[in-house]
């Protein structure tokens, strides 16, 4: 994982432009607003890049009316500053129930309601990880049948304030690295995955443990 310096609505609005005819289609809003164009964050473009879409993707898929609106805004918490990104839709909603497992793996919030939405909602569970992976951090407001809140937070470089917190260099993960459990024989792995964005973070989790063998099909 590269870290590198990136203008935050340059990210957003490449992934608006890609999720909008998807929005359209379902007759839904997605709409930039109030994007502050001074902010810049140090991360993996790629990733953080996912983990967005990811995110939007979500949104249209639970908003049945309406819309979705992305906010880029400056925050300031322990004598700096951060990026803040809001992904806010009109959609279901979350229970507060819900809210406490909306990141868990192959969880849904719609879960033993009527399944009426596609998806097992490994996506957030990825984007979360992701967003940790380059330092940041991930919250939801929500209520049922008002909408949900997404905020995205993240170490920032403000332009024209010309103050930068940067975070440390780091190679592979952010997380600590378990002990790599002796093997005789090159593990084997078989992910069957038809989504990029899972199949590049499973990579990534997976280096962290052991070596293994992969291949990839298209």
């Amino acid at each position: 994982m590269e870290l590198k310096l990136h203008d935050l609505f340059r990210i957003i609005d490449e992934q608006v432009n890609l999720l909008k005819p998807v929005a359209e289609k379902k007759g839904l809003y997605l709409k930039s607003d109030n994007l502050d164009r001074r902010i810049k964050s140090n991360l993996d473009k790629e990733l953080f890049g996912k983990a967005l879409f990811n995110i939007i993707d979500n949104a249209i898929k639970f908003t049945k009316t309406g819309g979705v609106t992305i906010q880029l805004s400056k925050g300031n918490g322990d004598g700096k500053e951060y990026a803040l990104i809001k992904i806010i839709d009109t959609g279901v909603g979350i229970s507060g129930k819900n809210l406490e497992t909306i990141f868990a793996e192959f969880r849904q919030a719609s879960e033993g309601l009527s399944r009426n939405f596609e998806g097992t909602g490994i996506g957030l569970t990825i984007s979360k990880k992701i967003i940790e992976l380059i330092g940041g951090q991930i919250f939801v407001e929500s209520r049922e049948n008002e909408g949900s809140m997404f905020t995205i937070k993240l170490p920032a470089f403000i332009t024209g304030n010309e103050v930068y917190h940067s975070i440390p260099n780091r190679t592979k993960t952010l997380v600590h690295e378990p002990e790599r459990p002796e093997i005789r024989h090159t593990p084997i792995i078989l992910l069957v995955e038809d989504n990029s964005s899972n199949r590049l973070v499973a990579k990534l989790y997976l280096k962290g443990l052991c070596g293994y063998k992969s291949w990839n099909w298209n």
